[in-house]
């Protein structure tokens, strides 16, 4: 799912190509689960308000998302207000009801919370966040996953795990490429290297 060709790009497009996967959990509102209070994903690191996109968030519904059972809800354009919001305060949210199957992207920064859920069924649902490649990610998943499970898997979602180096500096292991450690040939020279070989030609041109 973090690889789904109609979320990754776009998600790229936003952040960039060398972005990372923060977090991937489940969601499951149970009968009776009371409403969430609306919060944003990014009001813990210190950046003013608005700011650029930093965490993209994507649900992806796994059973209807409906009034009665716990659909998200979000404050429109939130993401630009100069402020997060107040715990626990009552805002005028709209619901984001969609079909089992969907998914919805936004900006960590726009106010959201669960809706209660007032069926008499669980709504199911995955979120999938992603940030750029400088940032410290939600859940650490090079140790959280082990090396072994990560070594199967395709190539892009290893980066996206942090088996990665963001601009050839952030992210290395002994001015290697991390995702050596999973068996793969590096994906880029760190800056440094690329400095040297640079300065190693106009030395043989000179």
């Amino acid at each position: 799912m973090p690889l789904h060709e109609n979320v990754l790009p776009v998600v790229e497009r936003v952040l960039d190509r060398e972005c990372l996967l923060s977090s991937f959990c489940s969601l499951v509102l149970g009968p009776g689960q009371e409403a969430q209070p609306i919060h944003e994903d990014t009001q813990l690191i210190p950046l003013p308000r608005p700011h650029i996109p930093i965490t993209i968030n994507a649900i992806w519904a796994l059973s209807d998302f409906r009034d009665d059972n716990g659909a998200t809800r979000i404050i429109p354009a939130s993401h630009k207000f100069d402020s997060s919001p107040e715990y626990g305060g009552d805002y005028d949210a709209v619901t984001a009801t969609m079909p089992a199957g969907s998914v919805m992207l936004f900006d960590s920064a726009l106010w959201h919370g669960g809706g209660a859920n007032t069926s008499d069924t669980r709504r199911f649902a995955f979120s999938c966040a992603y940030c750029w490649g400088w940032m410290r990610q939600q859940e650490n998943l090079q140790l959280g996953i082990p090396r072994e499970t990560a070594a199967r898997f395709p190539r892009r979602l290893q980066e996206l795990c942090g088996y990665s180096v963001y601009k050839g500096q952030f992210g290395h292991i002994n001015n290697h490429d991390p995702i050596e450690l999973l068996g793969r040939e590096r994906g880029k020279r760190m800056v440094w290297e690329a400095t040297d070989v640079r300065k190693a030609r106009m030395a043989e041109q000179g």
